[in-house]
């Protein structure tokens, strides 16, 4: 086999591997209250709380939007809902206008910009109520002309 024919053959184990990825991040990774955890104990098989961490959170975001969007499951879009939730209740710092990062450290400019583009596409999910749209379009735009 050549190794596109190779590629091919593989492509729905890695299909499968991606969903499985997706569901132990949504089911397991993911609490009930929308934070992720980084970090998976093996030998007691539960998921190891660290403080919260805006990067990670941001990183959960992006990886169940695009699973949603590659396996056109609404399930993904709920927790991203819910993690984007846990965001603002739990993570919002009302003096910067901007989320704590886990030790309290200065957002870098990087950080900022990641944020919008993983963002951004909330503002037309439909599953997201229209006050938190608005809200986060807002932000968004503050955000943006910031940088």
């Amino acid at each position: 086999n050549t190794p596109i024919e190779e590629l091919n053959e593989s492509l729905p184990q890695l299909r499968n591997l991606a969903l499985g990825m997706s569901n132990f991040l949504s089911h397991i990774l993911e609490s009930r209250d929308g934070e992720f955890y980084s970090q998976y104990d093996l030998k007691t098989k539960t998921p190891v709380k660290n403080s919260s961490n805006f990067n990670v959170q941001v990183a959960g975001i992006r990886a169940l939007l695009k699973s949603s969007e590659y396996f056109r499951l609404n399930s993904y879009k709920m927790s991203v809902i819910n993690a984007y939730l846990y965001l603002n209740r739990e993570m919002w710092n009302p003096k910067t206008g901007f989320y704590t990062l886990s030790g309290n450290r200065p957002v870098t400019r990087f950080e900022v910009t990641k944020a919008l583009s993983v963002l951004k596409p909330l503002t037309d999910e439909p599953l997201l109520d229209a006050a938190s749209r608005n809200q986060l379009k807002t932000l968004l735009h503050s955000w943006s002309s910031a940088l």
